[in-house]
């Protein structure tokens, strides 16, 4: 009867919400391009996992696209297209089966993504509203779970689990005054009179970190060139998030961006919208919202369960690492950590646009994982930033589930960034039961140890926290492309649960100082990408891709150790670790190699995050580096944007022994011959030209070193698309220090057609030898109308 009356109130309150002022859903502007490129899909069909013994689980169905099969009725049927359903209908009538749709939305919401998704990303979309669940006793779901899967129909069938928090919250402490006696009563009386204190100066992920190599061997750590100290002579490592606000607002102030509001700052979450899926949070009615979360907007129609049914201290935590604000109320200037003014924490980006959906609620009972997902997606668009620290038991992040994977692609599609929690579990995920091999738009997080230092001792740099799910396996084609970065995952300071602050029957004043798990480190790099396209829309004025962001985010990523010791491996160029393991003994494995994923401080230099950004010609209508493409050796870490500038942010290849001759083509880069047998490393780059028309020659500079002590050579080739074939354009000789060379091209090595333009950077050491790294920091473009020089440079 209490539900019931919860329920009700629950819904008159959500009706008299909706008649409010409202944000609305982001309407669909344009029309669809003609000729769509096919969707992202599951090819091909698997077989359906069993169901796990663990945990509760769904049985979803994906029918065909073209049946257009839709719910009828209560539980039944229909196809829109008039396809065959007779199947369908005869398992489910043997075993007592209905349907339910998987979105518990409007179907011309759910239609306004797909043309929405179809119109930014011009490829063909899935029909979202051909998902089903199954519904039944689980004993009768199982039984037909095979049967099913196998029809035609079908695209596939998938079990989902229901989702788990990915980070272990600390103990939210128990308020019951009956059980206090008279003088801790009056003491904590006092404490729920008192102004919350300022924990700023706790939040130490916030602080970049620097080495002084000569007081620190031989460990290279790339960070801010300014030292953030703390209390007793320690700081850590962790994201600059002060220097961002503070460079975005100095460029403004210099009128380095055009159009841009002066007001707003980028680097501060201006002009981005954050969305949060969680179970709770402490959001949105004012009444009961955190006093830092007052402005995160719940979703509409909405009404989150209450404490006693549903803890939400996890979202409110997760939360308020993006975007804690001092009682909610946004100011026109930031208050610096450690200020008098300030009280509570401060938010990454406290000026987002801070969204939250929940996954349970009471205005539609049970879970709505799936729902929330693709709500939040309609509210998103293109630059903004979604993050999940949930997952599933045992199994990993969202897109380890097929149809997380295909919703997570819609909004990739749409330009929405997909931050992720990895998962607690230990796991490597390149043994997952499923991966996608299309394009998402998410970034994994991983869970990592806060380093710091004391009395020039560094500790713990860049280890994994043994439970975090991380990829180890080299059976991938890229070794980050499971876990794309890490951040901390202990000891965080942020909002809820009551640890660090707590105040009998009032959650809206809790703090917490030990959050954690992947839970604590996703909201983090959900935050860094947040910064990333606020400043990029202040200079470009639009957004960059999901892709461009996780490059930005991953492209310094270095070994992520799973030993306590220092971190050779950077600098020796072996990823062989030292034997034994005390961190971690049930995870390391000697024989493996050290995971290499992007990992805080992720930019070289405290300005790192703009260069990266600024010298990135994403929007400027000339030339740009579209990829970059290992053809020899095995990729280390970097991609195509780590070599768009030299700033330290390199594309690091091991080289491998390859014999003379001609190799395989490898799209777009033609079959390559090498005529001497050596170590060597070899990279495609495919460079755009914006008016091939204009060009008539190139200069082209790179910027390379190698960790090799002996004679290694770098050179440069161009396909020459008169004669089809690749051209030697030079040859220097490379030391461990980084060098420069210069070389010129004519325009007989570009595609008048298509503007394309096809080099191969290589370095080679004749011989056997032992392999050895090259360091690719950039691959410079400078067309010219009329000689070498000038143009525009990639």
């Amino acid at each position: 009867m209490q539900l019931k009356a919860l329920l009700s109130a629950s819904l008159i309150l959500a009706a008299g919400t909706a008649l409010a002022d409202q944000p609305q859903r982001i309407a669909a502007v344009g029309d669809v391009p003609a000729n769509l490129m096919p969707r992202h899909s599951i090819v091909p069909k698997r077989p359906i996992l069993r169901r796990p013994a663990v945990g509760e689980a769904r049985l979803a169905l994906k029918f065909v696209d073209g049946a257009r099969v839709r719910i009828d009725g209560k539980n039944g049927l229909i196809s829109l297209a008039g396809a065959d359903l007779g199947p369908v209908r005869a398992i489910a009538e043997q075993f007592g089966l209905g349907f339910e749709p998987m979105f518990h939305l409007p179907a011309e919401v759910i239609e306004t993504v797909e043309r929405r998704a179809m119109i930014a990303s011009g490829r063909q979309q899935p029909d979202l509203q051909g998902f089903v669940f199954v519904t039944g006793s689980q004993a009768q779901v199982d039984a037909a779970a095979n049967a099913l899967h196998a029809l035609d129909i079908v695209e596939f069938g998938e079990y989902i689990l229901r989702e788990v928090e990915h980070g272990p919250g600390p103990g939210s402490v128990a308020a019951d005054p009956r059980t206090l006696a008279a003088a801790q009563l009056t003491a904590r009386m006092k404490r729920m009179l008192a102004p919350t204190p300022n924990f700023s100066h706790l939040q130490k992920h916030r602080l970049g970190l620097f080495v002084d190599l000569n007081n620190n061997g031989n460990i290279e750590i790339f960070g801010p060139d300014m030292t953030p100290f703390t209390d007793d002579d320690e700081f850590y490592g962790g994201f600059e998030v002060d220097f961002v606000w503070d460079t975005a607002q100095f460029m403004i102030d210099q009128g380095l961006t055009r159009n841009w509001n002066r007001n707003k700052n980028g680097g501060m979450g201006d002009s981005v919208r954050v969305g949060v899926v969680e179970f709770g949070a402490d959001v949105g009615d004012i009444s009961q919202a955190h006093e830092e979360l007052r402005h995160v907007i719940l979703e509409p129609q909405q009404v989150m369960l209450p404490h006693r049914l549903v803890s939400r201290d996890h979202g409110t935590a997760t939360t308020g690492i993006i975007s804690a604000r001092d009682h909610g109320l946004p100011g026109p200037d930031r208050v610096v950590p450690g200020d008098d003014a300030e009280v509570g924490t401060i938010g990454m980006v406290p000026r987002a646009q801070t969204w939250f959906f929940p996954t349970v609620s009471v205005t539609q009972p049970g879970g709505r994982l799936q729902t929330a997902m693709l709500s939040a997606i309609s509210y998103m668009d293109r630059g903004d930033v979604l993050n999940f620290s949930i997952g599933f038991p045992g199994q990993g992040p969202l897109q380890s589930s097929e149809a997380h994977a295909i919703i997570l692609a819609v909004g990739g599609d749409l330009g929405i960034t997909s931050v992720q929690s990895a998962g607690n579990d230990c796991l490597d995920l390149d043994e997952a039961a499923f991966w996608p091999t299309f394009e998402t738009g998410g970034i994994v997080v991983g869970a990592g140890m806060p380093y710091f230092q004391v009395f020039g001792f560094l500790f713990f740099p860049y280890f994994r926290l043994g439970f975090s799910n991380h990829h180890l396996s080299q059976n991938t084609p890229h070794v980050s492309d499971r876990v794309n970065v890490q951040a901390w995952g202990e000891r965080v300071v942020t909002t809820g649960y009551g640890d660090l602050q707590f105040i009998p029957n009032n959650r809206r004043r809790s703090y917490t100082a030990s959050f954690g798990g992947t839970s604590s480190a996703a909201p983090m790099i959900a935050a860094t990408a947040a910064a990333i396209q606020g400043v990029a829309r202040m200079f470009y004025g639009v957004p960059l891709s999901p892709a461009q962001v996780r490059g930005i985010i991953c492209g310094g990523g270095i070994c992520q150790e799973g030993i306590c010791a220092p971190n050779e491996t950077l600098i020796s160029g072996t990823a062989d670790p030292p034997e034994g393991d005390p961190c971690n003994p049930l995870t390391y494995d000697p024989e493996e190699d050290s995971e290499l994923i992007g990992s805080f401080p992720v930019w070289s230099g405290d300005d790192g995050m703009f260069r990266a950004i600024l010298t990135s010609p994403f929007f400027d209508g000339g030339e740009r580096i579209l990829l970059a493409r290992v053809l020899r050796g095995k990729r280390i870490y970097g991609n195509e944007i780590a070599i768009r500038a030299a700033d330290g942010n390199a594309l690091v290849v091991e080289s491998r022994f390859g014999e003379g001759g001609t190799t395989q083509n490898s799209p777009p880069f033609p079959a390559p011959t090498y005529f001497f047998s050596g170590q060597m490393t070899d990279v495609g780059v495919q460079a755009l030209v914006g008016d091939p028309q204009a060009v008539n020659s190139f200069a082209i500079s790179t910027t390379l070193r190698t960790n090799s002590g002996g004679f290694v050579m770098h050179g440069l080739e161009a396909w020459n698309v008169v004669h089809e074939r690749w051209d030697w354009l030079g040859q220097v000789q490379l030391g461990q220090a980084y060098t420069t060379s210069q070389f010129a091209a004519t325009s007989q090595y570009l595609n008048r057609s298509t503007g394309e333009l096809l080099l191969r950077a290589w370095t080679l050491q004749i011989g056997i030898g032992d392999t050895y790294w090259a360091d690719y920091d950039s691959v410079l473009i400078n067309s010219s109308t009329g000689g070498l020089g000038g143009g525009g440079g990639l």
